[in-house]
């Protein structure tokens, strides 16, 4: 009976020894990027999508600053709805009609958003608030 405690211990501690007995796993180092890889990088946020799910209404800043876009779903086109050079503009969501949208802006950065109506086939605009 003792012998085959030990026999049992033997072969547990063995067990332990091996199990802690890992490979050291290679560090992978990540990649780096420069402060204008950085800045350059472009924000999408998503808003909405449109009544028959062709189309996602989002806001990005590839200008430069935030502007609302639509994307086509069907081939990823991107149509720019807003082209503001001074106020970012944010994306809400569409209308039920799928020709307009919400979108949000402040003046100057002061923080005091109002909300739009904006149209996707002309220039009207419409502060609602």
């Amino acid at each position: 009976m003792n012998q085959q405690k030990t026999i049992l211990y033997t072969m547990l501690l063995a067990i332990g020894v091996i199990s802690c007995n890992n490979p050291e796993k290679s560090v992978r180092t990540p990649k780096e990027y420069s402060s204008e890889q950085l800045r350059n990088n472009i924000s999408i946020e998503g808003a909405g999508i449109s009544v028959n799910d062709s189309s996602l209404l989002v806001s990005n800043n590839a200008s430069g600053i935030f502007n609302v876009q639509e994307i086509n779903l069907a081939d990823t086109s991107a149509k720019v709805l807003t082209k503001s050079t001074k106020e970012s503009n944010f994306a809400i969501d569409y209308l039920p009609d799928g020709n307009h949208f919400f979108y949000s802006s402040d003046k100057g950065g002061d923080e005091n958003n109002h909300i739009f109506v904006a149209s996707k086939t002309d220039s009207v605009v419409k502060d609602i608030t």
